[in-house]
C-alpha cells in the first residue's frame, strides 16, 4: 500500500492526496467507496460525477436483487434514462449547443 498517498508541507501542516497509484486504487474500488458513501453520507474523492452517482444508486438498489421482476425495473431504468438525455439536451439549448 506504499505510495497512495503524497504528503506535501504547508504552513506547519502535512497535506495528503492521492498519488496516481492511488488514484487507480480508489477507481478500482468504487463499489465498495460508493457503499461507504452510501451509508455515512461522506463524499470522497473530488467532487461527484454522473459514475458516482450511479455507483452509490447501484448500492442502494443491490440488497434488492433477485426480489423485483427485472423487465418491471429495466422500464423504470429506462425512464430515467431518458429523462437524463432530456437534462442534456436542455442543457445543450442552454449553452447553445446542439
Amino acid at each position: 500500500m506504499e505510495g497512495l498517498l503524497i504528503g506535501q508541507a504547508r504552513e506547519g501542516r502535512t497535506v495528503y492526496r492521492a498519488s496516481a497509484e492511488g488514484e487507480q486504487a480508489l477507481i478500482s474500488r468504487a463499489d465498495v467507496l460508493a457503499t461507504v458513501e452510501l451509508r455515512t453520507g461522506a463524499r470522497f474523492g473530488r467532487g461527484d460525477s454522473l459514475e458516482k452517482t450511479l455507483a452509490r444508486f447501484t448500492a442502494r438498489v443491490m440488497p434488492y436483487a433477485g426480489r423485483v421482476e427485472p423487465a418491471a425495473a429495466e422500464a423504470i431504468l429506462d425512464q430515467a434514462a431518458a429523462q437524463i438525455a432530456d437534462l442534456v439536451r436542455t442543457q445543450d439549448r442552454k449553452e447553445g449547443t446542439k
